[in-house]
């Protein structure tokens, strides 16, 4: 089981300061991996132990994001125990996926950033063009459609066990194909599943010894402020701009990771 040591002020003062950054992007766009994965990296952390790092840094946006849907959380849980429930075991088993191959998570991690651009880009185009040209279901599709939808979330919550960039926008796309209309049911389903997925996995890694805890809990307090901060300022910033901000950041650091790959 790996020690690490206390980091130095400085770099403590950064990893608190990119949670709070990465709490408000998580509050009003999502995709805050974008930012505090990168930054562990950067501090010296190998990226296997940045990535269970980061899922403790990642665990006060969803969490908090529960408060104000608490009403609605039963009737999500009547609703869709199926999806809640496949997302949880799909996604222990990303994570129990990551503790398997630690040597080959440095070697993925540039194309796992790519998938998550690619996603983070692409989902919304695709929602609007298939509501475009598929308005109404044929009767096959509509049988399928349960058994579809039971293998995306497995793929999806797999993906959030394992790395998790971008998944929150990923999952409400998913449950929007799968006809939840309400947001504010879709906002339950989502961050009921992640929190769930995030409490789980990071158990799994604790209890494996692979944590940075003085690191995570740096970026963990930073990311409750970030949470709060960016709640209350939701209204005024422009979340389409900040949309292509975190897009535009994800292909530098794609770019980057290919060019320089993490050791």
């Amino acid at each position: 089981m790996p020690v690490f040591e206390i980091p130095s002020l400085p770099v403590l003062i950064l990893l608190f300061v990119t949670g709070i950054v990465g709490g408000v992007i998580n509050a009003i766009a999502g995709g805050s991996t974008f930012i505090t994965f990168p930054i562990f990296i950067a501090t010296g952390l190998p990226p296997f132990i940045a990535n269970a790092s980061n899922f403790v840094a990642l665990l006060p946006g969803n969490a908090m994001a529960l408060i104000p849907l608490r009403k609605e959380l039963v009737s999500a849980c009547k609703q869709y125990p199926l999806i809640i429930t496949l997302s949880l075991i799909a996604g222990v088993c990303g994570s129990l996926a990551l503790l398997a191959g630690p040597s080959i998570f440095a070697d993925l991690v540039p194309w796992m950033l790519l998938l998550a651009t690619t996603l983070y880009a692409l989902t919304e185009p695709a929602i609007r063009l298939a509501r475009k040209h598929f308005p109404n279901p044929s009767p096959t599709l509509r049988r399928c459609a349960p058994i579809l939808l039971a293998v995306a979330t497995c793929v999806v919550a797999f993906y959030c066990g394992y790395f998790g960039a971008g998944v929150g926008f990923l999952f409400l796309s998913l449950l929007t194909i799968a006809g939840i209309d309400n947001m504010v049911t879709r906002q339950a389903v989502k961050n009921l599943s992640l929190a769930f997925i995030g409490v789980v996995s990071v158990t799994l890694y604790a209890y494996a010894g692979i944590i940075a805890w003085p690191q995570a809990i740096a970026t963990f307090a930073g990311a409750v402020i970030g949470g709060l901060c960016g709640g209350a300022i939701i209204q005024k910033v422009n979340a389409r701009i900040l949309h292509y901000v975190i897009l535009t950041i994800g292909v530098v650091l794609t770019t980057g990771f290919f060019l320089f790959p993490p050791s």
